[in-house]
């Protein structure tokens, strides 16, 4: 690996949201500084550890690499601690959606937050959306329909209904 002294690498995350008839869109990655160094996953989390193992397969630390996502938005271990923020920020997109929670809108996010732009802020709102565009529960399928729990406030599977 090149220790903390070595240069810092440059990438890029975008996502491509899905067409017509397809269930999911695409993150795709790469480093223009590593030739070769390119990746594609159905989540932003996977494309982060496809992304840090090929920097690393390459013989870079990971850690040095700083990310651009979607061109508004930016990843890099020295600002927001680490999570995806607003480009040349400091705001995290999880700080900016609590803000826009507690606001009520995005006009109460662009007062709360005059260095930015609509732009940045809707960036931040898609963003969001796509990492949360290929979550899913993951149930097994004979589980069944779910109901609540009478005085739990959970939910389990229903029984079978009894033939009859």
């Amino acid at each position: 690996m090149s220790d903390a002294g070595s240069p810092v690498l440059l990438g890029r995350i975008d996502y491509h949201p899905p067409r017509a008839g397809e269930a999911a869109g695409l993150w795709q990655a790469a480093c223009p500084g590593l030739p070769g160094v390119r990746c594609q996953a159905a989540t932003f989390e996977a494309v982060l550890r496809k992304l840090a193992t090929a920097v690393a397969g390459c013989g870079h630390d990971p850690s040095r690499l700083r990310l651009e996502v979607g061109g508004l938005l930016a990843m890099d271990p020295a600002t927001a601690a680490g999570q995806v923020h607003i480009r040349d920020t400091g705001i995290s997109i999880p700080h900016l959606l609590r803000t826009m929670a507690e606001a009520g809108s995005l006009e109460g996010v662009l007062e709360h937050f005059p260095i930015i732009g609509r732009a940045e802020a809707t960036a931040a709102l898609r963003f969001a959306a796509a990492v949360l565009d290929n979550v899913r529960l993951p149930l097994a399928a004979a589980a069944g329909p779910l109901k609540p729990q009478e005085g739990e406030g959970g939910i389990s599977p229903a029984p079978p209904e009894a033939d009859g």
